[in-house]
Formats: structure tokens, sequence, C-alpha cells
């Protein structure tokens, strides 16, 4: 399995004043991952130990992927996260969901 160099934005809530929220997503990590795709369920399968958790969104050269569920497997050197596709949230730095630059 080829493993490629991806990135995990963080979802952050902020109050707004007024019960409710602002979302914004910031920089969580690089990891070195794949978006894997096993009949009609897609997953992430990345290092153990990357810093990988539920709701983060993940960037690979396939698009945009939300992480829905981890599944952890103790003595496995790799890790698998179900995940979704969805389309590009906005992210502070302009990346695109094929990694390029919005420029």
């Amino acid at each position: 399995m080829r493993l490629s160099l991806l990135s995990a934005y963080r979802p952050t809530r902020t109050s707004d004043g007024r019960h409710g929220f602002t979302e914004s997503y910031v920089t969580a990590a690089n990891l070195w991952g794949a978006v894997r795709v096993h009949q009609n369920e897609m997953s992430l399968i990345f290092r153990e130990g990357e810093d990988v958790k539920v709701d983060d969104v993940i960037i690979a050269d396939s698009g945009c992927y939300r992480v829905m569920a981890m599944m952890t497997n103790i003595a496995a050197p790799m890790q698998n996260a179900t995940i979704e596709r969805i389309q590009r949230p906005i992210f502070p730095d302009d990346t695109a969901c094929d990694g390029s630059t919005g420029e």
C-alpha cells in the first residue's frame, strides 16, 4: 500500500454571543495515509500515532473527506477511519480539495 502525505483540518466552534456558533477550520496535522474504497464504504488508512479525530477534514489528491468514525486496532501498525466524501469547506489557507491552492 502506498501512503501519501495528507492534510488534516479540525473544526473549531466559537460562540457568536447569541446562543449560536461559528465553525472554522484550523490545520490539525500533516499525516501519512491513503484513502481506500471497499465495496460501498470509504476508509482512511493511516499510521499509528497520527493525530486524526472524528469530524476532521482530510485533504487528499482524490478530494475532501470527513472522518465519521475511528476503528482502533491496538495490535496493528496502521489504523482505519470511516470517511465520507464532502464538498470543499472553507479553509484558512484556501486549499482546494485536489490539494492545490485557489490561485
